[in-house]
């Protein structure tokens, strides 16, 4: 036994140099081929990536960081494609902020760079992002030209996932102007690819349009388990904006069930995430909304607050439609004995 263990003992020793050997090695081999910095394109891509992230789990502060961050990267090695690129994704950004004119220029300044380059994923991109903002401008004939061109130039260049989001888009052209059978096939159509193509988040996206369309032709209890599905996927993504709007949704529709206290109960709820993300569009329009209910249900000193905080916001973003119904309530609460 004694002599056993010297000799694993002499081994262990002589295995000693062998180790430090090797170790000094390796070091040897990572210092001669250390890891090279990323270039400015990748690092840019970097940023957008990252930002993009930020920006679909409602973070828009820190998107729209980044996303500067990635487009002065891309201008100061002259990347012109890394700079569009940055300017579309700008572009999301202040469309959520309310910003409709300087989010106009940066997806038009995206559109143009992607056209000199030939590049018809950018274009589509950035032709679903202008018609967008046409759609909040009302300015319906200029949206319905921005989505049909990326539907046909995404078709033709089998752009699937870009396909899908020029259907669902097309779909809220048709809703706001009145043509509900027309939007319902649209979001269907766009909803059958989304699904197809395991995209989860559009497919959500899909869902709360296909609810909201519901809603609007008096079927409530239809609209919620569609508000429901959107949920359960956004929580499973963990999409803390989309979480907040599917809330949003739920709540209209318990209020059309005249369900006012669970209506209530998830206004606040979304409310508190659209105010912890800064979404002011949003956090206007909801208090719009808590204000019609406070008032509903007897509350009216809350209704006045509410009726008011919708009103500033509004009239700094101008929201005209908005902020005409939100004005036309508060003085009719007011005028009420």
């Amino acid at each position: 036994m004694k002599a056993r263990l010297q000799g694993n003992i002499r081994r262990r020793r002589r295995s000693g140099p062998k180790l430090f050997s090797l170790f000094c090695l390796l070091a040897a081999v990572a210092c001669a081929h250390p890891i090279p910095p990323a270039t400015p394109a990748e690092q840019a891509k970097m940023r957008l990536e990252s930002g993009m992230a930020d920006y679909r789990a409602g973070d828009l502060a820190s998107a729209q960081q980044k996303f500067s961050e990635a487009f002065q990267i891309s201008a100061s090695v002259d990347d012109r494609l890394g700079v569009a690129d940055a300017k579309n994704s700008l572009c999301a950004v202040q469309l959520q902020q309310g910003k409709c004119d300087i989010a106009l220029k940066e997806c038009r300044d995206a559109h143009d760079i992607y056209a000199a380059l030939k590049h018809t994923q950018g274009m589509v991109a950035s032709l679903l992002n202008i018609g967008l903002i046409h759609l909040e401008l009302h300015d319906y004939q200029k949206a319905d030209n921005d989505f049909t061109r990326a539907l046909e130039t995404a078709r033709a260049d089998q752009l699937v996932a870009l396909e899908a989001k020029a259907l669902n888009n097309l779909g809220l052209l048709r809703k706001t102007s009145g043509n509900l059978t027309a939007a319902r096939r649209l979001y269907e159509q766009s909803l059958e690819i989304n699904q197809r193509e395991n995209n989860l988040a559009e497919t959500a996206v899909n869902l709360g349009n296909l609810g909201t369309l519901n809603l609007n032709a008096g079927h409530p209890d239809t609209a919620v388990r569609y508000f429901r599905r959107a949920l359960k996927i956004d929580k499973d993504l963990e999409l803390a904006g989309s979480i907040a709007t599917d809330l949003f949704n739920l709540a209209v529709a318990y209020q059309a069930q005249e369900r006012f206290q669970t209506a209530i109960d998830y206004y606040e709820r979304s409310l508190a995430i659209f105010e912890y993300l800064a979404y002011p569009r949003k956090i206007a329009q909801t208090r719009y909304q808590i204000a019609r209910l406070d008032e509903k249900t007897g509350n009216p000193a809350s209704a006045r607050e509410n009726y008011r905080a919708a009103i500033r916001i509004a009239e700094s973003l101008q929201m005209k439609d908005l902020l005409e119904k939100a004005r036309a309530s508060l003085r009719r609460l007011e005028r009420s004995p």
